[in-house]
């Protein structure tokens, strides 16, 4: 079957455009729909069906139907990708790109290299955990063990990403690295609260935000990819939460809870009587934390110097929204508000820059989806509390539908721009 060279090229560029959003963690409804919008401005019939490992199209041409099948092995986060992505999608639409310079330009940004280097990335992993600790516990001790801790997990996923079969490994071998380094601080240190210094050092590799996006997609009535989604997020803190409670029963197998009580009171001894990281900081102090936390975001999520302004801005008002819709309402309902302020925010500068709203969506929510919450419930189930493990769930459960709520009551407040 021959097909009108016109059509061929419009249908190759309009797949290109899909894998290109698709790589970059578009969600599926938010793809469709976007695909849908781009082949009727160019006259293509055209039907979508997205999850998160497969694109299947499917074209009504002049010389009848054709399909296209292209399969994702896995997906970034880059906003400054996605930014330009958007941009030759943008052109191409327009009729200002033909269709053979936008699949070379699509393929250079594919191609093109990291912005930032892999010293400036272990910088950040390790600063967005101590910062983290910092918003959790407000204690210098926790923030610096979260540092340490940050900082050899950044290197486990950057090896992760260069050596094949270990992409798969990496939740794992960071999480059981994570809880010995910790565990071994907490002897030098008894003050650290061990909890915390974990759970913000691996808060890089929580599925909170593919959790909260299956949330959405099934909420979109979009079922096999919201269901993929979830399930994806479910092992991802399944791999997490085996790792700690491997480390953390070695670790006892070895020393013996009496060691570790011995151990902590002559060190604590020693220790507290020179160190005077144990006390909290000062309230105020949040805010720098704060900017610092979100300033890192820009450069772990890849996004361009001239976005980081904004990456700041809607992650700084993320975070207070939903801080001050938790003492309002209580920490589910928070979540709510703090997804209503962001999705209004960010379909605002969206519609007003022209820029992808992901570019403001995401740093927004990160420090509210329920991605701890989810870890701490299963690892209380690994310890068979099964009565506040289900708790912990819920909540996490909640806070996902929460925020999930307040995006779309964001978009009814303040439409945005268009589907991407």
């Amino acid at each position: 079957m021959s097909l009108n060279p016109d059509e061929a090229k419009n249908i190759d560029t309009i797949v290109a455009i899909g894998e290109a959003f698709h790589r970059l963690g578009v969600n599926s409804f938010r793809l469709e729909s976007a695909l849908s919008e781009l082949s009727r401005k160019l006259g293509v019939k055209a039907q979508f069906f997205f999850t998160p490992t497969i694109i299947i199209s499917t074209f009504s041409t002049s010389d009848g139907e054709i399909g296209r099948h292209v399969r994702i092995d896995s997906s970034e986060t880059n906003l400054e990708k996605l930014c330009l992505v958007d941009e030759a999608a943008n052109q191409f639409s327009e009729g200002k790109v033909s269709p053979e310079n936008t699949l070379k330009l699509l393929a250079q940004i594919q191609k093109a290299p990291s912005r930032y280097s892999d010293r400036l990335m272990l910088l950040c992993f390790a600063i967005g955990p101590a910062t983290v600790a910092g918003l959790i516990s407000s204690r210098p001790v926790d923030m610096l063990a979260s540092f340490f801790i940050g900082l050899g997990v950044g290197f486990i996923d950057l090896f992760a990403a260069k050596v094949k079969g270990m992409e798969q490994l990496k939740e794992a071998l960071a999480a059981i690295f994570a809880t010995f380094l910790g565990i071994a601080m907490k002897l030098l240190y008894p003050s650290i609260n061990l909890e915390v210094v974990i759970l913000s050092g691996l808060i890089k590799l929580l599925p909170g935000l593919s959790l909260t996006m299956a949330m959405a997609e099934l909420a979109m009535n979009h079922l096999a990819s919201g269901t993929a989604r979830f399930m994806g997020s479910l092992m991802t803190l399944l791999k997490i939460t085996f790792g700690v409670a491997l480390a953390q029963r070695i670790s006892f197998a070895l020393l013996g809870p009496d060691f570790f009580k011995i151990r902590a009171q002559e060190i604590s001894q020693l220790t507290d009587s020179y160190l005077s990281l144990q006390g909290p900081l000062p309230v105020w102090y949040k805010v720098p934390i704060l900017l610092v936390s979100t300033l890192t975001f820009a450069v772990v999520y890849k996004a361009r110097p001239k976005d980081t302004f904004w990456v700041i801005l809607s992650g700084v008002w993320g975070d207070l929204a939903t801080r001050a819709g938790g003492l309002w309402l209580g920490t589910e309902f928070g979540s709510f508000i703090g997804g209503l302020a962001v999705g209004a925010l960010s379909n605002f500068l969206a519609r007003v820059m022209g820029r992808p709203v992901t570019l403001f969506l995401l740093p927004g929510i990160i420090l509210t989806v329920p991605g701890s919450f989810g870890y701490r419930s299963f690892l209380t189930l690994f310890s068979k509390n099964f009565e506040t493990g289900m708790g912990e769930a819920v909540t996490a459960m909640s806070i996902a539908v929460g925020l999930v709520a307040g995006l779309f009551f964001g978009n009814i407040l303040i439409n945005p721009r268009r589907n991407l």
